[in-house]
Order: structure tokens, then C-alpha cells, then sequence
């Protein structure tokens, strides 16, 4: 059986406040994809309820790899002293003695409670805190009043974890989306919106889109319909009809849709010749996502499209622009059409 393999993303993790985060890295070198569990496993006074990871089981493509966040919050009456951590991964279809492979250590401190001020010099602590207060308050007012918010940092070229760690740091929400790239590109950011540098609201939004390497057989790119036309589409989809079945003339032992929606048409039991077969496997989708939305139905017996119906145009799509999916029977693209403004 092929091991796993898991890698943490830094050799030491600094507490602030308590808490922390550290992300694993878990590589599938396996010939097929298979669902990982990641658990963390500690030194002697170390336990399990100050470990949360945020999604313990996932599945690993073949010959890639998944991150796994775990939040470390070892709570106030956590002993005092340096301690570590690891992260151990196995099959979760199996025993964890069967496949189990644990990462190097991860080390952490965690400090002792500060001592209580004694109870003469509490005015003068008192009187500081509120000046301390007062010139933070001063400084945040300042900075938001004069820039409109925190900046986004630019964060292409980083490290999946690295930049998610620097826009929180600056008040911001992450958001990831995986996108088709070069091998070398795998787990770094490739792009980013909005850019580096542009002024936002604080807990505002970055969408960062990172590499997942290039597609693999069966899987499809998704691309984008916004602000296309239902018309353009609908023509589209006549256009692939037409050149199947000038390809392939009907008759017994011809061709049938179920061939067609599979992207994978034959002709009298042999494969067809010249046709894109990625265009035909994303009829599929423009066929059924006609009929999913806003009740706007497919013509059965027509090569034209009601005027009004044709000039709607697609506010919205999913799976989203640029999302990488497996193309089974199941395949669904919906859309959401509204008129045009």
C-alpha cells in the first residue's frame, strides 16, 4: 500500500492570546484519490480538546495533495512550559494502525499568567491603561478616516497558508478558490481580487485564487456565462447538434443523446471523427441548465428561441467561473437569467 505523506507549515508556532493556527499539508503519491483523516498528537501534558481541526476528513486527488487548518486554544488553565504537536494522517476506509504516518514536530510555548499588579499601584495602572486606550483608539480613528479602512496586501506568489495568515492579520476574510495551473504553481496564489493596496472595509472579502495544478482526464474547467446571452447559448448548442449529426446520419445503430450527453458519441458502434469533444461534454451542461432555472423551457421540436427568452442574460452560474469538476451523469450548470438593464 502507498503511504501517505504529511508536512507541517513551520517548525514552531507562536500563541497569540491563546490561540493559534497551523496548517498540514497532506500529499496522496497513490494511484487513485483517496479520503484522508488527519488527527494531532502531542507530548506528554499535551491534550486533545486544545486541537480543533477544521475539516478532519478530506479526499486527496491521486498524485496531489490538500491542506488541513487545526486551531490550537489550549485554554487558561493549560500548564505553563514548552510542549509540541504533530499531525498524524491515515485512511479513513481504514484502521489507523494500518497506514498511519505522523510529521515532524511542531513546538509551542505557552506562558505563564502575568502577575497581578499589587494593590497600591492600582490607580497608576488604572490611569495607564486608559491613556494606552485612548492613544490605540486615536491611532485606529486616524488610520481609518485617512485610508477608508485596512489595505490589502498582495499576496501573489505566496504560499496558500502564508497569505491567508497575512489577510487576517490584516482584519480581512480570506476566501480561497482552487484554479487550473502549472505543477509549479501548485498551493501558491496566482492571482487576487481585489489587488494589493486597494483600501477596503475591515472583515471585507479577499478572494484568492490558487494553484491546483494542471487538469486531469475526465475533469473539465468551467467557464464563464456572465452577462451571456440564453440566445447565444441556445445557438450554441443548435451549432454541436448540427455538426453531430452531419457527422453521424441517424438511423439504426446510429447515435443516441445519452451518447452525446456522455461526450463520447458514436456512430454505428465506432467513435466519431472530428468533433471537440470538450464542447460536447459542455452541451451537457448548457442543455440541462436551460431547464433548471427560472422555468425557461427547451424547445423540443424548434431551432429558435422565443425573442424575450433570448435576451435574458446569466447573472449568475454553478459551479462558479474557472471551478475545476468531474463530468459524470450527474453534471449540472445552472444558471440564473435576468433581463437586461
Amino acid at each position: 500500500m502507498t503511504t501517505w505523506q504529511i508536512s507541517p507549515g513551520a517548525q514552531r508556532l507562536d500563541l497569540k492570546d491563546g490561540r493559534g493556527e497551523v496548517v498540514f499539508t497532506v500529499s496522496n503519491p497513490g494511484p487513485v484519490d483517496r479520503r484522508a483523516t488527519v488527527e494531532i498528537v502531542g507530548s506528554d501534558q499535551v491534550q486533545s480538546s486544545w486541537f480543533k481541526v477544521a475539516e478532519p476528513q478530506q479526499v486527496v486527488p491521486l498524485s496531489g495533495s490538500k491542506q488541513f487548518t487545526v486551531i490550537v486554544q489550549p485554554g487558561d488553565k493549560a500548564p505553563a512550559g514548552t510542549h509540541w504537536l504533530a499531525g498524524r494522517v491515515y485512511s479513513a476506509d481504514a484502521a489507523p494502525e494500518e497506514d498511519s504516518v505522523t510529521s515532524d514536530r511542531i513546538t509551542f510555548e505557552i506562558k505563564p499568567p502575568a502577575e497581578k499588579p499589587k494593590s497600591k499601584l492600582w490607580l497608576r495602572a488604572l490611569i495607564a491603561g486608559a491613556l494606552t486606550l485612548v492613544v490605540v483608539v486615536g491611532l485606529v480613528l486616524f488610520l481609518v478616516l485617512k485610508d477608508g479602512g485596512p489595505q490589502v496586501p498582495d499576496v501573489t506568489t505566496m504560499e496558500q497558508a502564508k497569505a491567508e495568515k497575512l489577510i487576517k492579520d490584516q482584519g480581512l476574510v480570506p476566501k480561497v478558490q482552487q484554479k487550473v495551473s502549472s505543477s509549479a504553481d501548485v498551493g501558491r496564489v496566482t492571482s487576487q481580487e481585489p489587488r494589493g493596496g486597494t483600501s477596503v472595509e475591515f472583515g471585507s472579502e479577499v478572494l484568492v485564487k490558487v494553484g491546483r495544478g494542471p487538469l486531469r482526464e475526465g475533469e473539465l474547467e468551467v467557464p464563464s456565462f456572465i452577462g451571456v446571452k440564453m440566445g447565444d447559448i441556445f445557438n450554441a448548442v443548435v451549432e454541436i447538434m448540427a455538426t453531430v449529426f452531419s457527422a453521424c446520419p441517424a438511423g439504426p445503430g446510429g447515435f443516441t443523446l445519452d451518447d452525446i450527453m456522455a461526450g463520447k458519441p458514436r456512430c454505428h458502434g465506432q467513435p466519431l471523427k472530428g468533433i471537440n469533444y470538450e464542447q460536447l461534454a459542455a452541451l451537457k451542461y448548457y442543455r440541462l441548465g436551460l431547464a433548471v432555472q427560472g422555468d425557461p423551457q427547451w424547445p423540443s421540436n424548434s431551432d429558435t428561441l422565443d425573442p424575450a427568452m433570448s435576451r435574458l442574460i446569466v447573472a449568475e452560474q454553478k459551479p462558479a467561473p474557472e471551478s475545476v469538476v468531474r463530468l459524470d451523469e450527474n453534471s449540472v450548470l445552472s444558471f440564473r437569467f435576468v433581463a437586461p438593464s
